[in-house]
Protein backbone atom coordinates (compact mmCIF):
# COMPACT_ATOMS: atom_id res chain seq x y z
CA UNK A 1 0.00 0.00 0.00
CA UNK A 2 1.46 3.19 -1.19
CA UNK A 3 4.52 1.64 -2.20
CA UNK A 4 5.56 1.29 1.84
CA UNK A 5 7.49 -1.90 2.99
CA UNK A 6 6.15 -3.44 6.12
CA UNK A 7 9.60 -4.78 6.96
CA UNK A 8 11.38 -4.07 10.55
CA UNK A 9 12.55 -1.03 9.68
CA UNK A 10 8.87 0.39 9.27
CA UNK A 11 7.74 -1.90 12.44
CA UNK A 12 10.31 -0.03 14.80
CA UNK A 13 9.69 3.45 13.43
CA UNK A 14 5.94 2.80 13.73
CA UNK A 15 6.36 1.71 17.27
CA UNK A 16 8.88 4.24 18.07
CA UNK A 17 5.97 6.80 16.82
CA UNK A 18 2.93 5.16 18.57
CA UNK A 19 5.00 4.69 21.63
CA UNK A 20 8.31 6.41 22.48
CA UNK A 21 9.22 6.00 25.75
CA UNK A 22 7.97 2.24 26.17
CA UNK A 23 10.56 1.78 23.10
CA UNK A 24 13.37 3.57 24.33
CA UNK A 25 13.16 1.83 27.93
CA UNK A 26 12.89 -1.22 26.59
CA UNK A 27 15.57 -0.89 24.06
CA UNK A 28 17.44 0.68 27.34
CA UNK A 29 16.97 -2.51 29.59
CA UNK A 30 17.50 -4.87 26.64
CA UNK A 31 21.08 -3.12 25.93
CA UNK A 32 22.07 -3.00 29.84
CA UNK A 33 21.07 -6.91 29.96
CA UNK A 34 22.88 -7.40 26.92
CA UNK A 35 26.31 -5.22 27.96
CA UNK A 36 26.41 -6.44 31.47
CA UNK A 37 27.08 -10.57 30.82
CA UNK A 38 29.86 -10.52 28.58
CA UNK A 39 31.55 -7.73 30.72
CA UNK A 40 31.02 -10.02 33.93
CA UNK A 41 32.28 -13.06 31.67
CA UNK A 42 35.47 -11.24 30.60
CA UNK A 43 36.11 -9.35 33.93
CA UNK A 44 35.44 -12.04 36.53
CA UNK A 45 38.48 -14.50 35.67
CA UNK A 46 41.79 -14.46 33.45
CA UNK A 47 42.12 -17.64 32.07
CA UNK A 48 46.36 -18.20 31.59
CA UNK A 49 46.58 -20.05 28.35
CA UNK A 50 50.01 -18.99 27.19
CA UNK A 51 51.17 -21.61 29.78
CA UNK A 52 52.77 -24.08 28.40
CA UNK A 53 51.37 -26.96 30.89
CA UNK A 54 48.15 -29.29 30.90
CA UNK A 55 46.13 -27.39 33.40
CA UNK A 56 46.18 -24.49 31.47
CA UNK A 57 42.52 -24.41 31.03
CA UNK A 58 41.36 -24.73 34.57
CA UNK A 59 44.46 -22.29 35.65
CA UNK A 60 41.77 -19.14 36.66
CA UNK A 61 42.45 -16.27 38.82
CA UNK A 62 39.82 -13.54 40.07
CA UNK A 63 40.99 -10.00 38.58
CA UNK A 64 38.45 -8.30 39.82
CA UNK A 65 36.29 -9.21 42.78
CA UNK A 66 33.92 -6.59 42.37
CA UNK A 67 33.04 -8.52 39.06
CA UNK A 68 31.92 -11.93 41.13
CA UNK A 69 28.19 -9.99 41.24
CA UNK A 70 25.96 -9.33 37.96
CA UNK A 71 24.65 -6.27 39.93
CA UNK A 72 27.91 -4.49 39.99
CA UNK A 73 28.41 -5.42 36.47
CA UNK A 74 24.89 -3.60 35.58
CA UNK A 75 25.99 -0.80 37.67
CA UNK A 76 29.35 -0.33 35.37
CA UNK A 77 27.17 -0.49 32.05
CA UNK A 78 24.62 2.08 33.47
CA UNK A 79 27.03 4.15 34.86
CA UNK A 80 29.12 3.91 31.13
CA UNK A 81 25.48 4.59 29.44
CA UNK A 82 25.02 7.65 30.99
CA UNK A 83 28.76 8.78 30.26
CA UNK A 84 29.07 9.49 34.45
CA UNK A 85 32.12 6.95 35.38
CA UNK A 86 32.29 7.13 38.71
CA UNK A 87 35.31 4.70 38.75
CA UNK A 88 34.23 2.43 41.43
CA UNK A 89 34.40 -0.37 38.85
CA UNK A 90 36.50 -0.55 35.60
CA UNK A 91 37.16 -3.04 33.08
CA UNK A 92 40.88 -3.87 32.63
CA UNK A 93 40.96 -7.01 30.19
CA UNK A 94 41.21 -5.51 26.63
CA UNK A 95 38.06 -7.25 25.15
CA UNK A 96 35.80 -5.70 28.65
CA UNK A 97 36.94 -2.77 27.69
CA UNK A 98 35.85 -2.91 23.70
CA UNK A 99 32.19 -4.09 25.17
CA UNK A 100 32.65 -0.76 27.28
CA UNK A 101 33.35 1.70 24.90
CA UNK A 102 30.50 0.13 22.70
CA UNK A 103 28.17 -0.05 25.35
CA UNK A 104 29.28 3.94 25.76
CA UNK A 105 28.53 4.70 22.17
CA UNK A 106 24.89 3.02 22.59
CA UNK A 107 24.27 4.89 25.73
CA UNK A 108 24.99 8.26 23.81
CA UNK A 109 22.54 6.68 21.04
CA UNK A 110 20.01 5.69 23.53
CA UNK A 111 19.98 8.90 25.64
CA UNK A 112 20.20 11.58 23.32
CA UNK A 113 17.14 9.42 21.13
CA UNK A 114 15.56 10.23 24.79
CA UNK A 115 15.80 13.67 24.68
CA UNK A 116 14.91 14.01 21.32
CA UNK A 117 11.25 12.35 22.63
CA UNK A 118 10.89 14.81 25.56
CA UNK A 119 11.80 17.27 23.03
CA UNK A 120 9.24 16.17 20.99
CA UNK A 121 6.52 15.40 23.17
CA UNK A 122 6.87 18.88 24.91
CA UNK A 123 6.50 21.19 22.07
CA UNK A 124 3.30 22.68 21.18
CA UNK A 125 1.03 22.21 18.45
CA UNK A 126 -0.80 24.57 16.28
CA UNK A 127 -3.84 24.50 18.58
CA UNK A 128 -2.01 24.98 21.52
CA UNK A 129 -0.07 28.33 20.23
CA UNK A 130 -3.63 29.18 19.32
CA UNK A 131 -4.76 28.62 23.26
CA UNK A 132 -1.18 30.38 24.47
CA UNK A 133 -1.29 33.62 22.31
CA UNK A 134 -4.04 35.15 24.88
CA UNK A 135 -2.73 34.02 28.10
CA UNK A 136 0.54 35.70 26.94
CA UNK A 137 -1.54 38.52 26.00
CA UNK A 138 -3.94 39.15 28.15
CA UNK A 139 -2.41 37.10 31.64
CA UNK A 140 -5.49 38.04 33.84
CA UNK A 141 -7.18 35.17 32.20
CA UNK A 142 -4.77 32.55 33.22
CA UNK A 143 -6.75 33.42 37.21
CA UNK A 144 -10.06 32.05 35.37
Amino acid sequence: MNDTKADAKFAFKSLLKVSPFLMIGTLTGMATIAFTFPVRVFERYECRYFRRNIEAITNFRVIQPGFDYVWNSMWLEIVTFTTVGYGDLYPQTHIGRMITIFACYCGQFLLSSLVVTLTTSTELGNNDYLVQIPLTIFPWLTDV
